[in-house]
């Protein structure tokens, strides 16, 4: 007969996963739910995506953007010539972008680290109470994530 799971277990699984990553291994160490049953959850609830979602990070655009620019002044001192006024701007409009969503990542990410602390505090200080916090902090980080993806 399969096992029953809380509301707060479930909610605490897809937290480690699709906010902290952690493998469906790690949480059947950390919550004692099968690693199966984890990737049946993330399959039936779209965990999947809201993980994807967060790996597709405004850190992960702003590298591209950086390796662009890159890409343009390789390319000047290839063909040694300075960069033209359209490559200066576009330089300087990639540059603006790219530090403003590595400002936003560094917030977002700062913020899911005090979630997750928060996280553990409560568990270890009010354990009786974590069924009911649980899905309030799993619903901030989705926005938090969300903001930024």
């Amino acid at each position: 007969m399969p096992v029953k799971h809380d509301q707060a277990t479930r909610d605490a699984a897809e937290f480690r996963f699709v906010v902290k990553g952690e493998s469906p291994e790690a949480i059947e160490q950390r919550l004692g739910v099968t690693a199966s049953t984890v990737r049946r959850w993330a399959a039936e609830h779209g965990w999947n995506e809201l993980r994807r979602m967060q790996r597709t990070s405004p850190r992960a655009i702003a590298a591209r953007l950086r390796r662009a620019i890159e890409k343009v002044l390789d390319d000047c001192d290839a063909e040694e010539r300075l960069p033209s006024v359209k490559d200066a701007d576009a330089i300087a409009k990639l540059s603006v972008v790219a530090e403003r969503l590595d400002g936003e990542t560094a917030a977002a990410s700062r913020t899911l680290e005090m979630l997750d602390d928060l996280s553990t505090f409560l568990a270890e200080h009010v354990p009786h109470l974590m069924g009911e916090i649980t899905p309030v902090i799993t619903e901030y980080a989705h926005t938090v994530v969300a903001r930024v993806s």
